[in-house]
């Protein structure tokens, strides 16, 4: 299903903080829908617009790994097709909880437990994420006083 443009260009006149939650917002609807294209599409008309915001760059993350399950109505086997769209959507979540850290996100327990990563729990590169989480207070910018969506999925 394709949508046009135009309810970006609306959000894109807002304020910057409040682009990103129409964003994120629009990202949530679309996920309970199942249309994991547009909620594609929306993480990466919102990726630029938050990267000084480590809570909407982790939420990104929670969106792709939700994809990920999203990518076959049906019980596997996966089409081969079906398996590199999940495989891209889980790279692109864990490339985005690297750049929410990078950005100063910290919250690692949230990052263990949050069932809207549970698609990336037995990926090697996430493994290693959480292994090599920095030591509290490095590399952490003022807090913004926003907190991560508790599940971007609902």
């Amino acid at each position: 299903m394709s949508h046009d443009d135009s309810p970006f260009e609306f959000a894109l006149t807002l304020p910057p903080k409040r682009t990103i939650a129409v964003l994120e917002k629009r990202a949530q609807v679309f996920l309970k829908r199942k249309e994991h294209e547009e909620v594609v599409r929306t993480s990466e008309k919102l990726r630029p617009l938050a990267a000084d915001a480590p809570n909407a760059i982790y939420n990104i993350a929670c969106f792709y790994s939700l994809c990920s399950n999203l990518v076959s109505e049906d019980p596997l086997p996966l089409t081969q097709q079906q398996q590199k769209l999940r495989e891209q959507y889980q790279l692109k979540a864990v490339e985005s909880l690297k750049q929410a850290i990078s950005a100063g996100f910290e919250d690692f327990k949230l990052m263990q437990k949050d069932s809207d990563l549970d698609a990336l729990r037995q990926r090697d590169d996430f493994k290693k994420l959480i292994e090599k989480r920095p030591e509290p207070g490095k590399n952490s910018p003022e807090p913004d006083n926003k907190t991560p969506a508790s599940s971007a999925g609902g």
